[in-house]
C-alpha cells in the first residue's frame, strides 16, 4: 500500500489503488479489515501525507483484521 500511494506509479488513482490492493491481499488470504469508510480514508491520507508508515499500517490492520 505504502509503495503505491507514495511512489505514484500512475497519473491518477494511486491512493485508491493502494488501498484496494491492501484490501484485496487481505481478502485473498481469507481476512478483511473491519473499518468504516472514514477510517479507511484516514489511513490512506495518512500514508499519502507521510504520517503513516509501514509499521503503523501493519498495526492498523492488526487491530481491525477478522477472518471471513
Amino acid at each position: 500500500m505504502e509503495s503505491i500511494v507514495i511512489n505514484h506509479p500512475w497519473v491518477d488513482g494511486n491512493k485508491r489503488t493502494g488501498l484496494g490492493l491492501a484490501m484485496f491481499l487481505l481478502m485473498k488470504e481469507g481476512y478483511r479489515a473491519k473499518a468504516t469508510q472514514m477510517e479507511l480514508y484516514d489511513l490512506t491520507i495518512g500514508v499519502a501525507e507521510g504520517r503513516t508508515g509501514s509499521a503503523a499500517i501493519s498495526a492498523w490492520i492488526s487491530e481491525r483484521i477478522e477472518a471471513i
